[in-house]
């Protein structure tokens, strides 16, 4: 039995790991900008759970903790300070394993959905400085992924996810997200 084809008989499976946040207000063109645009905290700051459907569909609610580091690049600007940063998305991922036939232990998906996220306010140190305030942002998602399948029960998941404002262009942003799933 492949593994690919055990996924599709799981009801429910739970993953942690890694977010990245690329947050720097440029489309393409600062796209691998590590050291300046890319934001993620040193210990595992992601945890989802998935329900599995028939016909490569699924639902996975995500939530992730980032923090944005003083001096890189925020939407266009360079932070003055540290900035926490929390997000909630729910996702509807479709198995592309459907589309292309079973791949065993490659099992790429795409995914669309919605958001929550929220980003802290800079703190406001002397008078001199400008504080950015809080930003809480409902997001329209759409990305892609795989899952990398070690055993029947053990996976490594790799996603990238852009996510837009829902009412306007400030605080579009992308997330990358890498960690471990089980399967139950």
């Amino acid at each position: 039995v492949l593994v690919g084809q055990n996924y599709k008989n799981t009801d429910w499976c739970i993953g942690l790991g890694f977010n990245i946040v690329d947050d720097n207000n440029h489309r393409f063109d600062k796209l691998f900008d590590v050291k300046d645009s890319w934001n993620m905290a040193p210990f595992p700051s992601r945890i989802n759970i998935e329900k599995m459907f028939n016909y490569g569909l699924s639902v996975d609610l995500a939530m992730s903790y980032n923090v944005y580091k003083k001096n890189n690049l925020i939407q266009g600007k360079l932070a003055n300070y540290n900035r926490n940063y929390f997000a909630t998305d729910l996702l509807i991922k479709y198995d592309l394993n459907e589309l292309i036939g079973e791949t065993g232990w490659f099992n790429p998906f795409i995914a669309i959905g919605s958001g929550y996220t929220m980003i802290s306010a800079d703190r406001k140190v002397s008078q001199g400085d400008v504080k950015t305030p809080a930003q809480n942002i409902i997001t329209l998602n759409g990305g892609i992924g795989s899952n990398f399948w070690i055993s029947p029960q053990l996976a490594i998941s790799v996603q990238a996810l852009g996510k837009w404002n829902a009412s306007n262009n400030q605080g579009n942003h992308t997330q990358y997200a890498m960690g471990v799933i089980f399967k139950f």
